[in-house]
This record gives C-alpha cells, sequence and structure tokens, in this order.
C-alpha cells in the first residue's frame, strides 16, 4: 500500500503524539503468507504452538476462498511510503440466539512486539466494533487468556466480562462424542 506521508490515513486513527499513524485495510489474497505468519506469531505468544497447522494456503482457502469463513483486517503504519504491518484481527460473524440479531467473534487479535503501545490494538479493536454494527450486529465478543496483560486494554475499551466459562472439545473427544 502506497500511501503519501502528508494525507490522513483512510479509516484509520492517529494516536497520541510520537506514535504511529495508523491506518486499517482489509486482507487481500496476497497477503495470505504474511496473514499466517502472524497466527504463528500469535500461536507463539499464546504458548499454543502444538496444534498451529496454519499455512498461506489454508488462509487463502479460509478468508479469500469460494466460501470465506474469516475476515482479516491488518493494521499499518502510515507514516510512510513503505507499509509496515502492526498487526491484524480475524473475526466471524456469529448469531444471538435470544436476541436475535447477529454478532461477530474476534478469533485473532494480534499486534506485533513492535507496535504494542501504539494504539494499533485499539484501532483494530474500533474497526471490528464498526463492522459489527455495519452488519446489523449488536455484540462484538472475544476469548481473552487468563494470563493475558491485554485484558486490562480490552476493559479500557468498554468491554465486559461476560461471565461465561469457555469449553471446548477436539480431536478424539470429538470424534468420540459424535459417536455417542
Amino acid at each position: 500500500m502506497s500511501k503519501s506521508a502528508a494525507s490522513p490515513p483512510q479509516g484509520g486513527v492517529t494516536p497520541s503524539a510520537g506514535k504511529r499513524h495508523i491506518a486499517i485495510r482489509q486482507a487481500k489474497q496476497e497477503d495470505a503468507a504474511l496473514i499466517a505468519a502472524l497466527l504463528h506469531d500469535l500461536a507463539a505468544y499464546m504458548k499454543m504452538m502444538d496444534g498451529f497447522k496454519v499455512s498461506a494456503e489454508t488462509v487463502a482457502n479460509d478468508a479469500f476462498g469460494e466460501t470465506p469463513r474469516i475476515t482479516f483486517f491488518l493494521a499499518v503504519s502510515a507514516d510512510s511510503e513503505v507499509e509496515s504491518v502492526l498487526g491484524l484481527v480475524g473475526f466471524f460473524e456469529t448469531y444471538s440466539s435470544f436476541k436475535a440479531k447477529p454478532c461477530l467473534f474476534i478469533d485473532s487479535l494480534y499486534v506485533t512486539d513492535e507496535a504494542r503501545g501504539t494504539g494499533a490494538g485499539r484501532a483494530l479493536m474500533a474497526h471490528a466494533a464498526q463492522e459489527a454494527l455495519q452488519r446489523g450486529g449488536i455484540r462484538l465478543d472475544l476469548n481473552v487468556l487468563d494470563w493475558n496483560p491485554a485484558r486490562g486494554a480490552y476493559g479500557a475499551l468498554g468491554m465486559e466480562y461476560a461471565g461465561e466459562v469457555a469449553y471446548t472439545i477436539s480431536g478424539e473427544a470429538l470424534r468420540g462424542l459424535a459417536a455417542k
């Protein structure tokens, strides 16, 4: 992405003085390898590399294929002609059966080490909120590991603890349950 340093970022935010100008752009199929690399870094940060299976091919298929399963947006530095990727957000639509309205679930939110504290995470979350509203959504959800220091930042954005505990099932246990 080429931007003039004098032009304001489109759809982005301008953090406080001394911080980067951040633009948010929708990921494109040619970003598949970059997205896979960012997801790899996120999995490493979350200490979840054991089950990591993402590749540029799976991203290309699942985000840009015939039936997209997830949407990605990238936070990029708008300070120069050369695009510098600061982070990503990946989400998909869910549904509130009680409210009878759509919601968005953030599956992946990652800001690179170098970009932490620049406002990139806030910009990605704000964009996800805009997307939720544009789709008629009533809520934006995400799960956060209990040790993640970003939990405080989510509260500062207005997110609230939902009082729910996440459960998951996979692998042999999933196949066993399906066979019952």
